[in-house]
């Protein structure tokens, strides 16, 4: 199972619509300005693409993983989260990007392991002894320092 997640957006679709509108008014303007001066630039978007999940039985263990591109990975703080049926997103670890620290939900201690690996742009959470309440839509984030909250 892979999902792609390119920004809060599809999460809060309601919330951001105006600001969205706002930006790509903006966004216009500038690219025809750009396109009008005959200069073309090329930006790559921050994206994140998680693997994993999957259906599992009581007990057993879940790998998650999410490969980032289009950004620095390892300039940045790695969050996961989970959605609950109900809309709820509930934080469940982070990893930072300097000495490798990570903290965990009360829910999660002992019973999740967080990693990284910045040379392949790779965080994976891995779950252990999973019960029906585990039963969610598991995402990364990262946080972009730039004030803005964690980027989906």
């Amino acid at each position: 199972m892979s999902h792609e997640y390119l920004g809060l957006a599809d999460i809060y679709p309601g919330v951001l619509r105006e600001q969205g509108e706002v930006v790509a008014k903006l966004l216009s303007v500038i690219l025809g300005k750009l396109w009008l001066s005959g200069k073309v630039w090329v930006c790559a978007q921050p994206r994140i693409v998680e693997v994993g999940g999957g259906l599992r039985e009581s007990g057993e263990s879940v790998p998650l993983s999410c490969q980032g591109s289009g950004f620095n990975f390892k300039s940045h703080h790695v969050f996961w989260y989970r959605e609950a049926r109900s809309g709820q997103i509930e934080w469940l670890s982070y990893a930072t990007c300097f000495f490798f620290y990570t903290s965990f939900s009360p829910k999660m201690e002992n019973r999740a392991t967080a990693s990284r690996d910045n040379e392949k742009a790779v965080a994976s959470l891995s779950l252990r002894a999973v019960h029906p309440h585990d039963s969610a839509r598991y995402f990364c984030a990262i946080h972009t320092g730039a004030g803005n909250p964690p980027e989906l």
